[in-house]
């Protein structure tokens, strides 16, 4: 999904033009589009032109501009939770785990800063199991053991962790057993 600013306003007879991107708008512009052959024949020509584009570059899209790729970017994190927490806080290693417990505590604390209400553990799972970066980076939430080789990242101390032991060193109640979520790490400096 892309958002596409169309640049021009369009203004109705007697409206006056505003800034450099204001237009006269043809109020006949639907009842031609309908009947006029030369309209037909210019909006086939179109297509045509792009089909043969797309053809001779071997039936692959050209890349998104970066203009479009940058307000689709601003517009799905005003839009979506997920992407703008995700975008903010995290990033994807497969080595690194973020604890469930305080995936949740700074998800939480994140929305409560927004105004929102806080997630259940539940809602948290299946809005972030299934979403489509974690889902493409195999992002998945299972229970992780003493022995595991994942390092564990704690999002709300903001710390690197190289392994277990240093962990434990730095905070309380690391339990030997816990669901985390494997393959993501919060956004922060190495301690």
């Amino acid at each position: 999904m892309a958002l596409v600013k169309f640049p021009y306003r369009y203004r109705k007879p007697g409206q006056a033009l505003e800034g450099p991107n204001d237009r006269h708008g043809d109020p006949n512009l639907r009842v031609r589009c309908t009947h006029d052959p030369d309209v037909h024949a210019a909006v086939m020509t179109w297509m045509v032109q792009g089909a043969k584009r797309w053809y001779d570059a071997g039936r692959v899209m050209p890349p998104v501009p970066s203009s479009v790729e940058t307000d689709t970017h601003t517009w799905r994190k005003d839009a979506d939770l997920c992407f703008r927490f995700i975008d903010d806080h995290l990033t994807f290693d497969p080595k690194y785990h973020i604890m469930a417990t305080d995936f949740q505590a700074a998800l939480s604390a994140w929305l409560l800063d927004l105004g929102h209400q806080k997630w259940s553990d539940k809602t948290v799972t299946a809005r972030f199991g299934d979403y489509e970066a974690f889902v493409q980076q195999h992002v998945i939430k299972k229970k992780i053991r003493g022995t595991s080789s994942f390092i564990p990242r704690l999002p709300q101390e903001m710390r690197f962790y190289p392994d277990r032991a240093a962990a434990q060193a730095h905070v309380d109640n690391v339990p030997v057993s816990y669901a985390a979520w494997c393959g993501s790490v919060g956004k922060a400096r190495p301690l």
